[in-house]
């Protein structure tokens, strides 16, 4: 970044910083700060907002230009991080970015291209930037709930939803079919960006930048370990509830076989537990090492552990 004259790091606008926030928290350091004020610095000096509000698409460091935006794309790729650490800029610029790319006409909701750049040539570059994907994790990290939940049923309704080895996923297409390219579907928004935006909650990066889990967090909190996914079994959900004092976790198999697992439950308290499965007592447990392994078949339904 320094490199760069602190404008950042190719196709990784806000990645690096969060890794070294997240460096400080572990290493108890504190360079984020200067890197912060030299950051928002050379944003504002280089003209990386457009007059459209969007961000520029290229900057030309030797030449010391900007390219301007042609899509939405990069912006949302942005976004969705950049959220973490400037909450109030990325929520400002919301409406202005999306006016015209995302609308609601009738109940469905879209994600159209700019219309100009649809007007030109294929680029000769082999790179069409994967505007759902990157769109999808904007909307998911701001909470914006019904552009996303239109977004994803418009995807549920027209792309090729898939299933290979456990794995759910929407099947490549590069062909670039009618009515906003119903058809056409790239491997990251396909197999990562749409899965994200599933998984992830309103304000998620924010919340691990404002707190993110230390060694003594998590030295402090129940967990699981001793599963992993070459043992063909999918983790569905896994929770520990503080209020409660309960670790929850359910498990399946991904195929029709079923799966026997040792499943240890660490930094328990000492005492007694009782572990529940499918919601009936399976066992009691004098926890005196702070863990416990329990014996269990996993089948291809869901199967729920409690402790």
């Amino acid at each position: 970044m320094e490199r760069n004259n602190w404008v950042g790091v190719c196709c990784k606008p806000t990645l690096q910083i969060i890794a070294i926030r997240y460096n400080d928290v572990r290493d108890g350091t504190n360079k984020i700060g200067d890197v912060l004020a030299n950051y928002r610095k050379a944003w504002n000096e280089k003209g990386i907002v457009s007059p459209s509000g969007l961000y520029v698409d290229w900057l030309f460091l030797k030449q010391d230009r900007a390219a301007p935006p042609t899509g939405i794309g990069f912006s949302a790729w942005a976004n969705a991080f950049i959220d973490s650490l400037n909450f109030e800029f990325v929520n400002s610029l919301y409406e202005k970015q999306t006016l015209g790319y995302i609308t609601g006409i009738d109940g469905e909701v879209q994600l159209h291209k700019l219309a100009e750049a649809a007007k030109q040539p294929a680029a000769a570059f082999p790179f069409r930037k994967p505007s759902l994907g990157y769109v999808v994790q904007w909307l998911t990290e701001l909470g914006k709930e019904t552009e996303l939940q239109g977004l994803l049923q418009h995807a549920e309704n027209f792309l090729r939803l898939s299933w290979e080895n456990g794995g759910l996923f929407y099947s490549r297409n590069d062909v670039q079919g009618d009515n906003e390219a119903n058809a056409h579907m790239d491997p990251y928004t396909g197999n990562a960006g749409i899965a994200y935006a599933r998984l992830n909650v309103k304000d998620r990066q924010k919340i691990m930048w404002e707190k993110p889990w230390t060694r003594e967090n998590l030295a402090k909190q129940p967990c699981i370990d001793g599963i992993d996914l070459s043992q063909d079994i999918d983790c569905l959900r896994s929770i520990w509830d503080g209020e409660k004092q309960v670790l929850v976790v359910a498990l399946k198999a991904w195929d029709s076989s079923n799966v026997d697992i040792g499943i240890t439950a660490k930094s328990l308290t000492s005492g007694v537990w009782a572990v529940y499965i499918d919601g009936e007592l399976a066992k009691t447990y004098i926890v005196e090492q702070h863990s416990l392994t329990v014996k269990a078949t996993v089948v291809s339904k869901e199967v729920d552990f409690f402790f």
